[in-house]
């Protein structure tokens, strides 16, 4: 189906090449959590992103999730990925028969028959609204697909484009981060500097963008006491802030993408 749009703004722009460049930095799984939450979320602000791609013909994409928002848990994930008839099948079904991006929002106003009940069913799993869109291999079966959800942009012609632009750069990008993962890359933590449990559990607030005080309230700590093990973590993992510290996380696998 062909669309009209009108053409990016200049602030666009801008956006959409300090996403690109900021690809060329990826190259790990946790760089592609902090690509995918940082540039990205200029051009399609998300709270939840779900992607997975083809390896080998045949073969059925294995997903993955980013979710900043505590309420999408690891039952929805399953359910919206469920074989056969997830929501998640069905989308690429249906983007496979079209090529289009496949946009599913209650504000969109008239909704079709179909898309009410994918609605309902992306609203019942926590997503609120999806955009997705995916790549083709040269064979014509799908090679990645990706879907964003809890968007808060406008959906229409316009956030299609901008899925359009985007997709090329994200299916490049989690195909070089497989391939660096798959070569046995990742840091192997030393014993003497693991976290603790309740280190790792802090490092999962944090992710989640709470802040020292948010984290004493809902543990039941003193803002003191927090503000001690975010030291120890930073130490023990050699970094520099809080940030850098969720980001090592990733790398060492202390935090991972389908965390709830």
């Amino acid at each position: 189906m062909q669309e009209e749009y009108e053409g990016f703004t200049d602030e666009e722009r801008e956006r959409f090449a300090a996403v690109a460049e900021g690809s060329l930095r990826v190259f790990r799984l946790h760089h592609f959590f902090l690509w995918t939450q940082g540039e990205m979320q200029a051009l399609v602000p998300h709270e939840i992103l779900i992607f997975g791609m083809g390896r080998n013909v045949g073969s059925r994409i294995a997903f993955q999730k980013f979710a900043s928002t505590r309420y999408f848990r690891d039952n929805h994930f399953a359910e919206l990925c469920r074989p056969g008839d997830g929501l998640l099948e069905k989308l690429m079904s249906r983007w496979q028969r079209t090529g289009d991006p496949c946009l599913l929002s209650r504000v969109n106003g008239a909704i079709a028959a179909a898309d009410a009940e994918w609605i309902e069913t992306a609203e019942r799993n926590e997503l609120v609204n999806v955009a997705a869109h995916g790549m083709r291999a040269s064979d014509g079966r799908i090679a990645s697909f990706f879907s964003f959800s809890r968007v808060g942009v406008p959906f229409g012609p316009r956030l299609s484009r901008r899925l359009r632009l985007l997709l090329p750069h994200l299916h490049e990008t989690l195909n070089r981060v497989l391939i660096e993962e798959g070569r046995g890359a990742i840091r192997v933590v030393r014993s003497e500097s693991r976290v603790t449990p309740r280190e790792a559990e802090i490092l999962r607030w944090i992710r989640d963008g709470k802040t020292n005080r948010d984290i004493a309230d809902i543990l039941g700590l003193s803002p003191y006491t927090v503000k001690n093990h975010v030291k120890k973590i930073t130490k023990k993992m050699g970094v520099a802030n809080r940030s850098h510290a969720v980001a090592r996380a990733f790398s060492m696998g202390i935090l991972t993408p389908s965390d709830p």
